[in-house]
């Protein structure tokens, strides 16, 4: 086999292994990959750790004033709302539930400042992560109201 051959070899052998780091990236890390049997133990995982809410009261939803901006060339888009609830339990409710599965990132103001939250719901690891395994949080969040909410008390944040 002469040097330039060799070369050759080496150079596709090279383009051929960047290829590969690519799309394993972009299939395990970016889309998130997994397994059926990784699926179905994050739906346990998710009704078990979650099975206490249940039941828990939670506002009721009344108005909602939405201000959209939409930027298609750049494919983003950015909302704010304004929301008013009101507590038509029997019950004190001191915290609200969010489920945002399908947004990057949302924040809870009031009076400017973000509200306190946690994050409930955490996976193991997905299997195909060699690199930087780590447990992952569902964007399942528990948002501390700034005062409990009283049966019959409207609140607008």
């Amino acid at each position: 086999m002469g040097k330039k051959t060799a070369l050759t070899s080496y150079g596709f052998l090279f383009i051929a292994l960047l290829s590969g780091t690519y799309i394993y990236q972009s299939t395990v890390y970016e889309n998130g990959y997994q397994t059926s049997d990784e699926g179905e133990k994050r739906q346990v995982a998710y009704e078990k750790q979650l099975k206490q809410y249940e039941f828990m009261a939670q506002p009721k939803i009344i108005k909602v004033n939405l201000k959209a901006d939409l930027y298609p060339l750049e494919r983003d888009a950015y909302f704010e709302a304004e929301v008013s609830m009101v507590n038509k339990t029997d019950e004190p409710i001191d915290s609200v539930h969010f489920n945002s599965a399908s947004l990057t990132d949302f924040e809870i103001l009031y009076n400017g400042q973000e509200l306190p939250y946690r994050f409930p719901l955490h996976y193991e690891p997905r299997k195909f992560q060699i690199f930087g395994k780590k447990a992952e949080k569902e964007w399942y969040r528990i948002t501390a109201l700034p005062q409990t909410l009283m049966p019959g008390t409207p609140w607008t944040w």
